[in-house]
């Protein structure tokens, strides 16, 4: 009989919340959403490779009645999924594998490691490193120091943007990479337990600033913070449905936490009291 590790720190992964706060849906139904997607997959496509099925396919398995294209894609977004081939499938399924076929096949088992190795490489994000520039912290040199820039960006529009915004002369990577320090030391879960700010935001207020950069009296940095706080604030209401804007912030204690408004975790970065 097939089966599969069930670790028992699954249920507090530091990607489970985020993907059930994408979902709308409590962690322990998402627990469940993906250990039925397993249970079909080690007896559908035991390599973990679920290229062959459709969205639907994959959908139904995990016992999903959503929409079955954003499921998917909020697996892949959430590391649940690398492309079609399930994230760290060998932690779970590996034993079995082994006992299965380490002596009856080990050419399959190799196989399938291998293919899962591949998967992980393929998919590893990729970091923007933009150019050296007068007056703005030296990215690449920092990179070239053991330093990750703040970025990692995936999606080829939004990238584009990025850097017609550096290059204009405003670091928008430092920006983000400020935020994204406050979001984690706050535990801001906003945005979800990676504190990445949502593309859709980034996209908007890159193209807000482009077209109006020749506009903008004084310093750049408070006008992008306020056109930040407006696109998050939109993409908030749009994403959950309702007028009230606070963020919880999780004190680790409890899962309610403190609550503090999107508009006062911004002006924090700022040092100027009025956006």
């Amino acid at each position: 009989m097939p089966w599969i590790e069930s670790h028992t720190v699954l249920l507090r992964h530091r990607k489970l919340k985020p993907l059930a706060f994408d979902l709308r849906l409590k962690p322990v139904y998402v627990l469940g959403h993906l250990h039925a997607l397993w249970h079909v997959a080690l007896e559908q496509a035991e390599d973990g490779d679920l290229s062959h099925w459709t969205d639907e396919f994959i959908a139904d398995s995990a016992c999903y009645s959503g929409n079955p294209q954003e499921f998917v894609r909020l697996l892949q977004k959430h590391k649940w999924l690398d492309g079609r081939m399930i994230h760290d499938w060998l932690d779970y399924a590996g034993r079995y594998l082994k006992a299965k076929y380490a002596t009856s096949n080990p050419e399959l088992l190799k196989a399938i490691k291998e293919k899962h190795e591949k998967a992980k490489s393929d998919f590893s994000p990729t970091l923007v490193r933009p150019p050296n520039q007068h007056n703005q912290p030296n990215l690449t040199n920092k990179a070239k120091a053991g330093e990750k820039t703040p970025v990692p960006v995936e999606n080829p529009i939004l990238k584009n943007l990025l850097k017609e915004v550096y290059k204009s002369g405003f670091n928008i990577y430092q920006l983000i990479g400020k935020f994204k320090r406050e979001a984690k030391k706050k535990r801001l879960l906003m945005f979800g337990e990676d504190y990445k700010i949502p593309d859709e935001i980034l996209i908007e207020v890159s193209q807000s600033y482009l077209k109006n950069k020749d506009k903008i009296k004084g310093e750049s940095f408070p006008w992008v913070i306020s056109a930040m706080s407006k696109a998050s604030s939109a993409w908030w209401v749009r994403k959950q449905d309702v007028d009230n804007l606070k963020i919880k912030i999780d004190t680790g204690a409890s899962r309610g936490g403190e609550i503090e408004s999107l508009q006062d975790i911004l002006k924090k970065m700022l040092p100027v009291k009025e956006l």
